[in-house]
């Protein structure tokens, strides 16, 4: 592991640094020493009534189904084994230094430790189940992930308090949110467990247990146990889908099998606690107090309405629209409204050169450059081609590596001012219309998960009415010119009626803002656009 000079800077100067027993360093030494006997270890314990006192109850807990009742601590040792005596000692000492912190609004000491059991017996049970040579040493390591949480929050109570309240909604930007703290939890986490001298595989671990899920396909196995166990024991709904889905691709387990793991853990965790003496609450409230998670459903229905309307309105602009260009502008303004995006640019679909073309908005800035460029559909690399291709949003936050963003996708990224670039595919009956790329920060792109299929749907909708301007101008002209061939004299009408509101376009998307309104509670795009 390897924190960069002005990384490693500001990590030593924290204020607040716990440092560990001394019986426990004593412990470690000797768990970890291949010269230890049982006998020395015990002795050491037996200097520690608290921990005694922990070590008992827990070897005779259902935990460790154990029939017949050890009473002594030699016993212990011998029954369970230095390594998970090692980690029984770290977990319950670790929550020792830290028992005092104060919960207030934002951070719930309790919550923070129930996640972190259960994230530490599901990686225990998904490397038994994998049959890893050392699954306590999973376990201790799904028990200390989270550190540099409390770190955080005992050394920035006022700065993390706010940060936690602003983004409660939005917990994937937490992370990028710590960072402009100094460093973010995982960072302080494992930087806390190299100052504590514990083995940098476990310190590294920690470091990555936020990337992406791409990045721990070839990850180390204890970073992997504990990626999938964190995403499973979360209080998300989402994110546990995501730790399901995470659990097949990465160790090809079957659903059943992470439901089995997510079972268990339940049953195994309030008898750890109570062993440990580690208080714990879960994330969910019972009975029929107005609780925390009523609060967030609230909030995500008032958002889910408002977005709903928002949409409504922009189909409804779409249909005022007289040209193309009132179109795109229309869909942008639309994007900064719904989302907030400020980096906006379009890319339709040339038939003639085969391949997508800038769109100029005459108030957008560098339009002049967009409109210059011309993307190839032969350049399959480029993340616009990708995005039309497979119909799916594309981004260059995932591209680092595999494949890296082209280097017109580099040239799209600098012009928009941002890190990157998300792009929606424009297809309206079966036809590529077009391309919205928008540029994005990387707390920008961290929220844009939970927005993909409204986003979609907009991006839809533009399409098919950018789809039925060009099919009613088609239709227009050819009855131009059938008219002008019969009738001569009736050009003026005919030509007056092509410059004003195109009158097959607007009864066209009339009847696809009605179909919208009948159905906007379903929100299927689908039927939108049908």
């Amino acid at each position: 592991m390897h924190f960069d000079k002005s990384l490693s800077d500001k990590l030593t100067k924290l204020k607040h640094i716990p440092t560990l027993p001394h019986i426990l360093l004593q412990l470690i030494k000797a768990c970890d020493a291949d010269s230890g006997s049982l006998k020395e270890i015990s002795r050491i314990i037996e200097k520690d009534p608290a921990l005694t006192s922990q070590l008992l109850r827990l070897v005779n807990s259902a935990y460790y189904s154990k029939n017949n009742k050890i009473s002594s601590v030699d016993g212990a040792v011998t029954f369970i084994g230095t390594n998970a005596i090692k980690n029984i000692a770290i977990c319950s000492s670790v929550h020792e230094v830290f028992h005092k912190v104060k919960s207030r609004a934002g951070f719930n000491l309790k919550h923070f430790w129930w996640h972190s059991l259960k994230c530490a017996i599901l990686a225990k049970l998904i490397a038994q189940k994998l049959k890893f040579h050392d699954p306590d040493e999973a376990f201790l390591f799904g028990m200390l992930h989270d550190l540099g949480k409390i770190i955080l929050w005992i050394n920035f109570p006022a700065q993390y308090a706010d940060l936690l309240e602003k983004r409660k909604d939005q917990p994937d930007l937490i992370l990028a949110g710590e960072t402009q703290l100094g460093a973010n939890h995982a960072e302080i986490g494992a930087w806390l467990l190299k100052e504590w001298n514990f083995q940098h595989d476990i310190a590294d671990a920690v470091l990555c247990h936020h990337h992406s899920q791409y990045s721990m396909l070839n990850a180390p196995p204890l970073a992997q146990f504990v990626y999938v166990a964190n995403l499973l024991s979360n209080n998300s709904d989402q994110k546990i889908k995501e730790g399901l889905s995470a659990s097949q691709k990465i160790f090809g387990f079957t659903q059943s099998d992470a439901e089995e793991f997510l079972r268990r853990a339940d049953e195994e965790l309030r008898t750890m606690a109570e062993s440990l003496d580690i208080e714990i609450e879960p994330f969910k409230a019972n009975g029929f107090e107005y609780s925390e998670d009523d609060r967030a459903s609230e909030i995500l229905l008032t958002k889910e309405v408002r977005d709903r309307s928002l949409l409504l309105s922009t189909v409804q602009n779409l249909v005022g629209a007289t040209d193309e260009t009132a179109i795109w502008r229309e869909t942008s303004q639309g994007l900064h409204i719904l989302f907030g995006f400020t980096s906006i640019h379009f890319f339709a679909y040339d038939l003639e050169n085969n391949g997508l073309r800038g769109v100029t908005l005459q108030d957008a800035t560098k339009s002049s450059v967009i409109k210059e460029l011309i993307v190839p559909i032969r350049m399959e690399e480029s993340l616009l081609i990708e995005c039309l291709q497979t119909r799916m949003i594309t981004d260059s936050f995932n591209r680092s590596t595999d494949p890296a963003p082209s280097i017109l996708d580099k040239q799209i990224i600098r012009l928009s001012g941002k890190d990157g670039i998300a792009c929606i595919p424009m297809v309206a009956y079966n036809e590529n219309v077009g391309v919205i790329v928008l540029g994005l920060d990387i707390m920008e792109f961290s929220s844009l998960g939970s927005q993909f299929k409204l986003l979609q749907m907009l991006a839809d909708q533009a399409a098919v009415a950018i789809r039925v301007h060009h099919i009613g101008r088609s239709q227009l002209k050819q009855a131009q010119l059938k008219q002008l061939i019969a009738a001569p004299s009736m050009s003026e009408n005919i030509v007056h009626k092509v410059n004003n509101p195109l009158i097959i376009i607007k009864n066209y998307v009339k009847s696809i803002v009605n179909k919208f309104t009948r159905d906007n509670m379903s929100l299927d795009a689908t039927k939108i656009i049908n």
